[in-house]
């Protein structure tokens, strides 16, 4: 069963967040979408959710679904950012039935090659035994890593053990992310399509979503539509909050 928060009250809205992240990085943020209560899960291995082996994008969809149901949550709108994009366009192709309408944050569904491919075996290799503080553990991944937003991002998943405030754990399944990382970067199958309303927002400055992506999302998303954030990179709701609820909010009073 998926660790989650909500914000707010109203009808639900489910946001669904990307990959080394968990539901508190939108926090901030779902409070922000006025009639919504926002539900903010965790994806299995990531946050305070379940480990499990398997890290698939159908496993993903599943776990969605599933905690939808368990929530009589179904159908509603889901808002995916990056891998949680991924995750939210398999679950509507696949559950369609748990969806209303899709939000896909500068994620699209062909295939790439794997980015950040270093951050786990990087994270595993931290002798965890010998630090005590995030602040030891910035200093000594700060050559491997040396973006340090990207850092202080991998660094909230670095936590307490319970029980023994100077002993540290990783939130996130890092032996079971390297041996699936492949997976998550699959494109999501063809030969088959959701009629429903899909919105799909990029940073203008980001690649991840590209003009020419458009057609094969269309394919699987015939009502879609497409809008940029200027100016911003991959992180579009963190570097521009503003524009970017601007544009969901207007959305989501399209969507039933």
């Amino acid at each position: 069963m998926l660790h989650y928060r909500t914000v707010g009250e109203g009808r639900p809205l489910v946001i669904v967040h990307g990959l080394f992240g968990s539901g508190d990085n939108w926090l901030t943020l779902a409070g922000k979408f006025p009639g919504w209560k926002v539900y903010l899960p965790d994806l299995r291995n990531h946050g305070s959710s379940p480990w499990y082996d398997s890290f698939r994008l159908s496993d993903l969809a599943d776990d969605l679904k599933n905690f939808a149901q368990d929530r009589k949550l179904s159908p509603c709108p889901w808002i995916g950012h990056s891998l949680g994009g991924k995750a939210v366009m398999e679950l509507a192709l696949t559950f369609p039935d748990s969806v209303s309408g899709i939000a896909v944050l500068d994620m699209a569904p062909r295939a790439s090659a794997p980015r950040y491919q270093g951050f786990v075996p990087t994270l595993r290799a931290l002798d965890l035994d010998r630090i005590a503080s995030r602040t030891e553990a910035q200093a000594q991944l700060q050559t491997q890593i040396p973006d340090s937003m990207t850092l202080l991002f991998l660094l909230k998943s670095l936590t307490n053990e319970p029980g023994y405030p100077s002993r540290l754990r990783w939130k996130l399944n890092l032996e079971s992310l390297d041996r699936n990382y492949a997976e998550i970067w699959k494109e999501i199958a063809g030969n088959r399509s959701w009629e429903g309303p899909a919105l799909f927002l990029r940073g203008g400055a980001s690649d991840f979503f590209r003009p020419e992506d458009e057609e094969p999302a269309k394919r699987l998303f015939p009502a879609s539509r497409f809008e940029v954030i200027a100016g911003a990179g991959h992180w579009l709701h963190a570097e521009k909050p503003a524009e970017v609820l601007a544009v969901l909010n207007t959305w989501l009073k399209e969507v039933r």
